[in-house]
Formats: structure tokens, C-alpha cells, sequence
């Protein structure tokens, strides 16, 4: 057994605490513990497992201060994931300054994520050795205020990042607006994460700096909801600058005003277009009924009016939410049960939706009987 190179005992009902024998294991560069009732404060003898290079100790019930456990000693790790549990995790990863390896830090849904006083001095003595590829730090909902500050200093740093994972948390300060800088240093990013981060400011797009701000090409999912951006529009060019995004969701801000009829007509490809609980108002742009296959749309809790038009869900949407706004008028006679012309079928049981929700409007007409 002490010559074991990879241990996965993922999901197999192992409950607290980590047994003693397993920080023989030196030669191990794998360890899966992921899925189990493991608990307690991780054993200070896993320091031996220097040969490791993969941890995932995922939904356990690990606790404790990150920082004083065993983790930062192991200098080969290449990817933690450390999510689900009661861990406290400061936001700066000072801990692992020193894992030149470390590529991959999934600390997700934890009990809190703090901030560091002494990050700055180090920082500027080029202590960071790092640079990740995937990011998650979030703490769990219900334990209160977590961080409150700027946004974690050594993200200056990166510029390999793919996936950037940072909610529920509060950013504060001058530098608390959309990281447009985060875009520029890491241009292979493909997914960012910056739900209810008390991020302010105005969301707009830097695309007329196209020197210091190119276009970003590599961006497919955008998430900045519950956030605090002021009132203004949504940034017509937004899919100009990020021309191969397929969800975004801007939802429980301030947007308000017309989502233009034109400027985002090349956002058809989105899957998800999530921007409930603005103020968003004018007639719904004809462009958002031609978008891709399972694609789903959430403009509820807005203040959209005029029509619906004549077949205004396309075959292969899956999911269409327009709920309190103030649209008007008679449904379309599409949605009736026996309608001609409709991409080769006589009516909507060939259609893929799901779930179609126009409820608080000012809609009349009868309910179409496949809806039921």
C-alpha cells in the first residue's frame, strides 16, 4: 500500500475522522475523498503527502482556517478543489503563494471567504508563483457578511485565467466596477462569474478604447446579476465586444430602457438571456425569437409593452419567462392548436418549450390547449 500512486474513495459513505494510515501514503499524487461525511479540521500529517498533485476533497464537512492546514505545504499540488465544506479561505490565496504548479482552485460554497492585510507588501516583493487556470471562491448563503474589499490583488497577476468563479461576496472601493482589466490580461477566459458582488458603477463597454480593450473572443458565459451597476442602459455593443457569448445574465440590477432592435441582433446565438428584475421597457426586439436551439429567455419583473408578435417563439426555444411586465393585446393566433406554417408542423406538439410563463400582463385570449 505505501507504494499506492492514486487513491479515489469518492462518494463511499466514509464519515470523520481521516484515518491516520493515509499520510503513509508518500507517493501519492492523487487523492480523491470527494462526496463523503468526512469532517474536522484537516490532519496536520497529510504535510507528508508531498508527492501530491490533485486533492479533491469536495462535499465533505472539512472545517477550519485554510491557511493553517496541511495544504499550503504541499508545494506539487496542481489542482484543489477544497468545495462544499466549512473551510474559511482568504481571498487572496496567500497560502499558496509559493505552488508555482498550482493551476486549478475550487474553493466554492464554503463557510467564508476573508480578506488579508499584508497582501500588498508581499505582492510587491514578486512572492506570487502561480498563475491559475480555473477560479471559484464563494462563501455559503447565511453566514453573514463575508468579505467586504477590492478586489483580490493577485488577479493583477493572471493572465492564463479560463474560468473565473467570485459571488457572494462584497467589492468594494474606487475599483469596484466591471474588471474590464480581468478581460484584457487574460484573453483565453471563457467563463466569468461576478453574481452579488456588490459590484457598482457603469456597465459600459470599452469598445471605442479598441487599442487597450480589444474585443473579446473567447468569452462564452457572463454572469453579473444581484449586483449594484447604476441606472443606464444595456450597452447595445456588448455582442460586438464578446461576439461568441452564449449565456448572459444581467438580471436583479438597475438596466434600464430599450434592449436595441438592431445592435445585439448578432446575440441570437445565446442559449440564456437572463435580465429579469430591471427596468427594462419598450416592445421586445423581434431578434430575441430567433435564438439558438434550447435557448431560454427570462425578462420577467420588467416594464416591456406593445404586442406579441405572431409567432414569437421559435420551435426550438426551451424555456420563455415574460411574467410582470405590461405587455398588451390579444395572444398571438399562432399559439391556437391548428395553425399552418410552422417550420413543417401544423401546431406546437413538435415544439421543444418547456415552460411558457406570461403571467401579470394585460394578454387576452384563450389558452391554447398543448400548453395544458
Amino acid at each position: 500500500m505505501t507504494n499506492l500512486t492514486r487513491l479515489r474513495v469518492a462518494d463511499s459513505d466514509l464519515s470523520s475522522p481521516i484515518p491516520q494510515a493515509l499520510c503513509t501514503l508518500k507517493l501519492l499524487w492523487m487523492l480523491d475523498l470527494s462526496a463523503n461525511y468526512l469532517g474536522a479540521e484537516l490532519p496536520q500529517c497529510l504535510s507528508n503527502l508531498t508527492s501530491l498533485q490533485s486533492l479533491s476533497a469536495s462535499g465533505n464537512r472539512f472545517s477550519g482556517d485554510i491557511s493553517l492546514s496541511p495544504l499550503p505545504a504541499l508545494l506539487s499540488l496542481k489542482e484543489i478543489d477544497i468545495s462544499d465544506n466549512q473551510f474559511r479561505i482568504p481571498i487572496s490565496l496567500f497560502p499558496f503563494f509559493n505552488h508555482s504548479r498550482l493551476q486549478y482552485f475550487y474553493g466554492g460554497y464554503n463557510q467564508e471567504i476573508y480578506g488579508d492585510d499584508h497582501l500588498d507588501m508581499v505582492l510587491q516583493q514578486g512572492a506570487l508563483l502561480f498563475q491559475l487556470r480555473d477560479l471559484e471562491l464563494y462563501q455559503q448563503p447565511g453566514y453573514g457578511g463575508g468579505y467586504v474589499g477590492s478586489f483580490p490583488k493577485f488577479l493583477y497577476h493572471q493572465t492564463k485565467l479560463e474560468s473565473v468563479c467570485i459571488t457572494n461576496v462584497n467589492i468594494t472601493g474606487v475599483a469596484a466596477g466591471f474588471p474590464w482589466w480581468l478581460l484584457t490580461n487574460n484573453t483565453h477566459l471563457e467563463f466569468l462569474y461576478l453574481s452579488n458582488c456588490s459590484l457598482s458603477g457603469h456597465f459600459q463597454i470599452p469598445i471605442h478604447q479598441q487599442q487597450q480593450y480589444p474585443p473579446h473572443e473567447n468569452l462564452r458565459e457572463l454572469y453579473i446579476s444581484t449586483n449594484e451597476f447604476f441606472p443606464g442602459p444595456i450597452p447595445p455593443d456588448i455582442c460586438a465586444f464578446f461576439p461568441n457569448l452564449d449565456y448572459l445574465s444581467l438580471s436583479d440590477n438597475k438596466f434600464y430602457g430599450e434592449i436595441p432592435s438592431h445592435y445585439l441582433s448578432n446575440c441570437s446565438s445565446f442559449r440564456l438571456l437572463d435580465a429579469r428584475n430591471n427596468q427594462l421597457s419598450g416592445e421586445i426586439p423581434r431578434w430575441i425569437w430567433n435564438m439558438s436551439a434550447n435557448s431560454i429567455i427570462d425578462l420577467s419583473k420588467n416594464k416591456f409593452s406593445g404586442h406579441l408578435p405572431p409567432g414569437f417563439i421559435s420551435p426550438l426555444m426551451k424555456e420563455v419567462y415574460l411574467s410582470r411586465n405590461q405587455l398588451e393585446g390579444t395572444l398571438p393566433a399562432t399559439l391556437s392548436d391548428n395553425q399552418d406554417g410552422m417550420s413543417g408542423a401544423d401546431n406546437y406538439t413538435n415544439y421543444l418549450i418547456g415552460v411558457l410563463d406570461l403571467s401579470h400582463n394585460r394578454l387576452m385570449g384563450t389558452i391554447p390547449k398543448w400548453i395544458g
